[in-house]
């Protein structure tokens, strides 16, 4: 009777810590988007003021939400792998075999630096045209 209740409380832990491991994945691929949907706002924010900004500033702003975001990046990804881990373990009392896989950081900073590119080089683009 114990070892089937405890069973069940493992199994139901893990039902938990893949909910959580789902929900945190979905973030992980969500905030380089939020990340060039702050980098649009705030363009098109600086774009309708009529004084005149120094790129360098933007740049910086820009540059400080971008490294914010990828501390985010590395903390999720972070709770990720030890979920999974304690999932595996979790796995293995119960007699299951391992349904996870660990994930590579790779992917997410990919994209984070696809969007920092694009976002340096719309930056440029739009100095350039707003200056002549």
């Amino acid at each position: 009777m114990s070892e089937k209740c405890g069973q069940e409380v493992a199994l139901s832990q893990l039902s938990h810590i893949n909910s959580r491991i789902s929900v945190y994945v979905t973030r992980l691929w969500q905030m380089p988007f939020a990340y060039l949907a702050i980098v649009c706002v705030s363009l098109t924010q600086f774009n309708s003021m009529k004084e005149d900004i120094n790129i360098y500033i933007i740049s910086a702003v820009l540059l400080a939400a971008g490294l914010t975001i990828m501390a985010m990046i590395r903390n999720h990804f972070n709770r990720v792998d030890l979920l999974i881990t304690l999932a595996h373990s979790l796995e293995s009392s119960v007699g299951l075999e391992e349904s996870l896989e660990k994930q590579k950081l790779i992917p997410y900073y990919c994209l984070m630096s696809i969007c920092c590119i694009a976002i340096c080089v719309s930056t440029y683009f739009h100095y350039i045209g707003n200056s002549s």
